[in-house]
């Protein structure tokens, strides 16, 4: 059996980078209860699936919490015996953020695309730039030996994957095939107000990520 972890992407990137705009005090305060109830999210993942599937986007800190926490010698043996991969979150779907007068009406609101910086798309420079945040830092050997192997470990998604979502999400709205799921067709697309619109990127997220999913984990 194999599960998805999202746990680990969605901590770090909330509390291990600065976001201007959230509540630094409220970080500050729920830094330990987050991170070890994703700690014990995986832990328990790791005692009942017999492989897991890490989400990575960027800086693979999901590696440093592993070595951090379970040790270098465990983690490794846990990727070398396949337990664990990493999925770098190339994919990125998007909508118009405000309600622009001169798109309004004349386009479709969802936009696909691949993230195509370096640390965002190649695996060797997320594991370098992860490592980097190690409490110990290993020697150049130890280091080298670690990317040799983690690499390994690494699944990226295909490029069609997510303007395929964006389509498919769309074409479902245009003929109205999402009343089920509370979005029947009211207008045209390009007509989507604000809230309309993220409801529908959000139903566009859960098909791009069910495709990873049936691709990768199943």
């Amino acid at each position: 059996m194999k599960v998805f972890n999202t746990g680990l992407n969605t901590f770090y990137r909330k509390y291990l980078f600065t976001n201007p705009n959230e509540n630094q005090a409220l970080i500050a305060a729920t830094f330990e209860t987050e991170y070890n109830k994703t700690l014990s999210e995986l832990i328990e993942q790791l005692l009942f699936f017999d492989k897991i599937s890490i989400k990575i986007y960027g800086e693979n800190l999901a590696l440093t919490v592993l070595i951090n926490d379970l040790g270098l010698k465990q983690t490794l043996e846990l990727v070398d015996d396949g337990v664990i991969e990493f999925i770098l979150w190339t994919p990125m779907l998007a909508t118009l953020v405000e309600d622009d007068p001169n798109l309004m009406g004349k386009v479709n609101p969802i936009v696909s695309g691949n993230v195509n910086s370096a640390i965002h798309s190649q695996p060797d420079l997320s594991i370098k730039a992860g490592l980097q945040a190690l409490r110990k830092q290993p020697d150049r050997g130890t280091r080298r030996d670690i990317e040799r192997k983690v690499i390994k470990a690494y699944r990226i998604p295909k490029a069609d994957f997510v303007h395929n979502a964006a389509a498919i999400v769309s074409s479902a709205y245009s003929s109205n095939k999402l009343t089920g799921v509370g979005m029947p067709k009211t207008k045209e697309i390009a007509w989507l107000d604000k809230e309309e619109r993220f409801k529908l990127l959000g139903l566009g997220d859960d098909i791009l990520e069910t495709t990873i999913l049936l691709t990768y984990i199943v």
